[in-house]
């Protein structure tokens, strides 16, 4: 779901992305899909420490994930056109 959604965004460093965890929310900085069948996370969590996560992709799909401006950024945001 990550990978396909993020190769659609235009402007990728514009974007912030924060994902909803029963842990709670972690502004994400990497995503990580080598481990077959589970999903690594690292970023920074609501108090501000840095948190490193390892889910299985069904647990990730439970999870809500909210996309948001950088801020400071001044690009355009979307997705590319399937054109």
């Amino acid at each position: 779901m990550i990978k396909k959604l993020t190769a659609h965004v235009v402007n990728k460093k514009d974007w912030r992305y924060f994902l909803y965890t029963s842990e709670g929310v972690i502004k994400v900085d990497t995503w990580n899909y080598s481990l077959p069948g589970f999903v690594v996370v690292d970023g920074e969590d609501e108090d501000k420490k840095y948190r490193f996560f390892v889910f299985s992709e069904d647990q990730m799909c439970s999870f809500a994930l909210e996309i948001k401006r950088k801020s400071g950024s001044k690009g355009t945001l979307g997705f590319k056109s399937d054109i």
